[in-house]
């Protein structure tokens, strides 16, 4: 069955100076024309919070005072989430939109116990050639996620790198932080 797919959401987590997060989303059409763009604000765990959270700190802010959020806020409804780091992986339990993690081949990634269970992987190849391989990962409750989705992102893959908006997302946040847009 062939899911197609129109507009994807890019969301990613970003460090803008030492200490503060700020996190992003951005939906582009099906050639990676931006869409509809939405940022967090500062996020500045303290101390006690690094604490008190230990290792579940950055998986709540990515799922929590990021993801959740900014997927719901967004007005253009993705087909589907893509994510860069893995703490983000348990947003798809949160979210009725299928979610993949998407990284380039050979780029490594590190695995919490949790997500350490058993993930379907799949290489997608641009039928284009025109952009690095790229792996993808889909929640281990959700191993439909990457059937329902395979065929479409590798056609989109023919016309813009699934792995750049990150990158934009990124400079967007830091630029904004400068800026000091959504700041407290």
């Amino acid at each position: 069955m062939k899911e197609e797919l129109n507009n994807l959401a890019f969301v990613t987590l970003a460090e803008v100076e030492d200490g503060v997060l700020r996190g992003g989303i951005l939906v582009t059409d099906a050639h990676g024309k931006p869409v509809e763009f939405r940022c967090t604000s500062p996020i500045r765990p303290n101390a006690v919070q690094r604490t008190l959270y230990g290792g579940t700190l950055m998986p709540h802010i990515a799922v929590e005072l990021v993801g959740k959020p900014l997927v719901q806020a967004v007005q253009a409804s993705p087909d589907v989430v893509l994510v860069q780091q893995e703490e983000f992986l348990p947003l798809r339990t949160r979210c009725e939109k299928p979610l993949l993690l998407a990284r380039r081949q050979g780029e490594g990634m590190q695995l919490s116990e949790e997500s350490g269970k058993s993930q379907p992987e799949e290489v997608l190849s641009s039928p284009s050639g025109k952009f690095a391989p790229v792996v993808v990962t889909c929640h281990w409750d959700y191993p439909d996620d990457m059937v329902k989705c395979k065929e479409g992102l590798g056609w989109m893959f023919s016309n813009c790198d699934l792995v750049e908006p990150f990158e934009r997302i990124k400079k967007a946040l830091t630029t904004l932080h400068e800026q000091g847009v959504l700041s407290e």
